[in-house]
């Protein structure tokens, strides 16, 4: 492999991974909290973690077969991308808002599992990155420039990508991407690297054939979209789209009952309590010269409507004659 396939590789490698890396803080935020960004960064390091482990005992092994070595690493990236989403987003998930310590290490017990699927790919990117940057026979300063650069325009497309296609479809492609660049550049040799490269491409060509199924999320018990899985319930989720910032999910909820919801006194046909709310909302919009000729009475009219038309006449005050006071040379004296 010479240094500028070697560099490309690097490149594409480097902006799959941040891509990766802020499609799964997205997951996670959807998920679980907006909270739990530094759960991605641990997840990356622990990725790349693992990689330097593997390289450092299996270094020659890999090193020998380059090309082999990062086909398969590729293959794993695409599989492990699908897989962990498919299993994180299936967990059930109970106890974000733990009160207590020992409360929320249960919780966190339970769907780390989850969550550390998503080291694996990243363990392929630095597999791939560092058996690049540690073959004698490249150099290393392209190899690491192209890592640099690789990253800024990973992290720079993948934002309006998610406005685009959203976070499913961005990962599927960031898969895609990572494959056939990795096969392209590299040209492995050996049966294993080829059909690794096959069963990547049919989870990925699976994956988007059923992408509604793969990508079920299990909303969690107590939550506004928890009685989707209850086809008696009524509650239809019609539409889902993702922007960078957030997941929305728009769903079809049944009529509300007046014999089981909280506060039936806000329901009804009582003419005098719409209109108060009317009043209520427009006193509250209306700018604040106008407000005091809206203003609601207790009885249901405006104040002013029991004032006469008519201005009343303004009396003038009464001005009282005021002292003079004079002084002389003998004392005060006042007439």
């Amino acid at each position: 492999m010479t240094t500028a396939r070697a560099s490309a590789l690097a490149f594409i490698t480097a902006a799959a991974t941040l891509a990766l890396q802020i499609l799964v803080h997205r997951m996670v935020a959807a998920k679980l909290l907006n909270n739990y960004a530094f759960l991605v960064i641990s997840l990356t390091m622990l990725g790349f973690a693992l990689s330097g482990v593997i390289l450092s005992f299996w270094q020659r092994a890999l090193l020998d077969r380059l090309a082999d070595a990062t086909s398969i690493c590729a293959a794993l990236f695409a599989i492990g991308v699908v897989g962990a989403s498919m299993a994180f987003y299936r967990a059930e998930v109970v106890g974000q808002f733990a009160l207590t310590r020992l409360g929320f290490a249960i919780a966190l017990l339970r769907w780390m599992p989850f969550v550390l699927l998503f080291a694996v790919p990243f363990a392929c990117c630095g597999l791939i990155l560092g058996s690049l940057l540690a073959r004698p026979d490249l150099s290393a300063r392209w190899v690491y420039s192209a890592d640099l650069f690789g990253s800024a325009l990973g992290a720079l497309v993948v934002i309006p990508a998610i406005g685009w296609a959203g976070v499913e479809w961005s990962a599927l492609g960031a898969g895609c991407l990572l494959l056939a660049g990795t096969l392209l550049l590299s040209r492995p040799s050996s049966r294993l690297a080829w059909a690794a490269a096959a069963g990547a491409a049919v989870v990925l060509l699976l994956a988007a054939l059923e992408f509604d199924r793969v990508f079920d999320v299990y909303y969690p018990e107590g939550s506004i979209l928890a009685a989707v899985r209850d086809p008696r319930s009524g509650v239809v989720l019609e539409h889902t789209a993702w922007d960078p910032l957030a997941r929305v999910e728009v769903a079809r909820i049944p009529p509300p009952d007046l014999a089981t919801m909280l506060n039936p006194s806000l329901l009804g046909s009582n003419r005098a309590l719409l209109a108060r709310v009317r009043r209520m909302i427009t006193l509250n919009n209306s700018p604040p010269a106008s407000r005091s000729a809206t203003s609601a009475a207790p009885g249901g009219r405006s104040p002013e409507s029991k004032r006469p038309s008519t201005p009343l006449p303004i009396t003038p005050p009464r001005h009282r004659p005021r002292a003079r006071s004079s002084s002389g040379s003998g004392g005060a004296s006042t007439s």
